[in-house]
């Protein structure tokens, strides 16, 4: 069993999926209840309608405590890509976004996917599809680093 993550409010953090593959999404949100990771998890099928959600909670800082802790993204979507995604959340109030980690998950191997993310301050992982207990136990680990650095 994956160890606890450390949450902003004490429980087992939220966690947004944005994945255009309904399949990927069921297997990720199983995958994040079944090791313990979370059960609190928010799944949207493009970047486009995360973003509209995202931005629906800005404009109500009351709000502002129903941004996920971690958002678990693909790259490689119609539409909206996870890199204009993530151009998109870069451009976000800092004071709503700060608290929002990063994951993305991907298929791609090509290694400028994996450079062209990991520079950005919010992304703390880059991580193969499909979503495994091995890779669950390396981002517990680098949560867990973060949160000692913290």
């Amino acid at each position: 069993m994956t160890k606890m993550i450390p949450t902003m409010n004490g429980g087992k953090p939220q966690v947004m999926l944005i994945d255009d593959c309904s399949i990927d999404n069921y297997v990720n949100d199983k995958m994040l209840r079944f090791y313990g990771f979370s059960d609190n998890t928010i799944v949207f099928s493009s970047g486009t309608k995360a973003l509209k959600h995202i931005n629906a909670i800005g404009l109500d800082e009351s709000r502002w405590r129903e941004m996920p802790e971690y958002i678990f993204l693909d790259l490689n979507m119609p539409v909206m890509s996870g890199h204009t995604f993530m151009e998109e959340f870069q451009k976000m109030d800092e004071r709503l976004t700060a608290r929002t980690k990063v994951v993305v998950l991907s298929s791609s191997i090509d290694p400028l996917d994996r450079l062209s993310v990991l520079g950005i301050p919010s992304v703390i992982a880059f991580l193969g599809k499909p979503l495994i207990k091995s890779n669950l136990d390396e981002l517990t680990a680098i949560i867990g680093g973060y949160a000692k650095a913290g």
